[in-house]
């Protein structure tokens, strides 16, 4: 699972969701946590975004190996 989390965000707070990460990577999931400074709620989706580019190759990536890499946790 990929987790994009804008610092900025107010809706989704950003405690939140590393509380969420964090118990998810205990559970023995693996998440792929990036977090983007100056992004809020919208913006980290926006076209502008670098988290677009990340995605489209992560989610590529997932078509190649179908699995992700053991990552959890913050990027």
């Amino acid at each position: 699972m990929l987790v994009a989390q804008g610092l900025a965000d107010e809706l989704a707070l950003p405690e939140m969701q590393s509380r969420f990460v964090a118990a998810c990577c205990q559970a023995g999931r693996v998440i792929d946590y990036r977090r983007y400074a100056g992004c809020d709620h919208l913006s980290v989706v926006a076209g502008d975004s670098p988290l677009v580019g990340e995605l489209v190759a992560w989610t590529q990536q997932r078509f190649v190996d179908a699995l992700a890499e053991g990552v959890c946790g913050q990027r």
